[in-house]
């Protein structure tokens, strides 16, 4: 009987334990809404700054969005505010060291980050997680005419809804480093995310359009691979600590 009231007690206390940590974790607010764009906001684990995230659907499979997603020198096409953006140093296809300046309007400064980016699979052809983090590299020493980003860390996430759609979630850590008058926090809370989102969503029907990754797809794309081409290596899957810090 005294066994059974310790069993009992301890699977209360189990219980209460979970319940408590579900009522601390921070929660995502929406905040805006927009040409099939959803923005939210929450209080980050990663920082004292907030988190940012937005959704949406991207009509194009999942592995045309990997493919825009990964050519990095071509993200001032559809990135917010990209002015700059180029690969320093690739280790594989998805492994990249690369540079990225953001256009910053009058009167702040240009603000750059040298970032490496990476690509997780959580479940093949159906889920992947595009992750990227700022880092120090000598590679990419700091530059006079920009503010360097104290922190960025973020992703994209990408779920298959079926072979001709892919909803997308973009994920954003950041400290922008130097002064940023509140009105541009404002602007830039909204404008970042979605016009992101908007803009990926126009390039990947784009690159759709031109068969510009039309390689890259016959390579990744189990659908378009050509009979007798072998499968390329299996991507790297995510670690439970890992995405438990992302709130994954």
């Amino acid at each position: 009987m005294l066994n059974s009231v310790r069993v009992y007690g301890l699977s209360l206390s189990i219980v209460f334990f979970s319940f408590s940590i579900a009522l601390s974790a921070p929660k995502w607010e929406k905040i805006h809404q927009e040409k099939g764009v959803t923005v939210y906001k929450r209080d980050s684990s990663l920082g004292d700054l907030p988190d940012f995230k937005a959704t949406t659907t991207v009509d194009g499979s999942i592995f045309d969005v990997i493919a825009v997603i990964r050519d990095v020198d071509r993200r001032e096409e559809w990135v917010f505010r990209c002015e700059d953006s180029k690969v320093v140093k690739r280790d594989t296809d998805f492994e990249v060291l690369l540079y990225h300046r953001t256009d910053s309007p009058w009167p702040t400064s240009d603000r750059d980050a040298a970032i490496t980016t990476r690509l997780y699979e959580i479940k093949a052809g159906q889920e992947y997680l595009a992750h990227f983090k700022g880092v120090k590299n000598k590679l990419i020493p700091k530059r006079d005419d920009a503010v360097r980003l104290p922190i960025i860390e973020g992703y994209y996430r990408l779920k298959l809804i079926n072979n001709h759609k892919t909803h997308v979630t973009y994920f954003v850590h950041l400290d922008p480093g130097g002064y940023i008058p509140r009105f541009l926090v404002r602007m830039t809370t909204h404008e970042f995310p979605t016009t992101t989102l908007i803009g990926l969503r126009r390039q990947v029907k784009n690159t759709i359009k031109s068969g510009i990754y039309k390689e890259f797809q016959q390579k990744w794309n189990p659908l378009l691979r050509p009979v007798g081409v072998a499968a390329p290596a299996v991507l790297p899957t995510p670690s439970s600590p890992f995405l438990k810090r992302l709130g994954l």
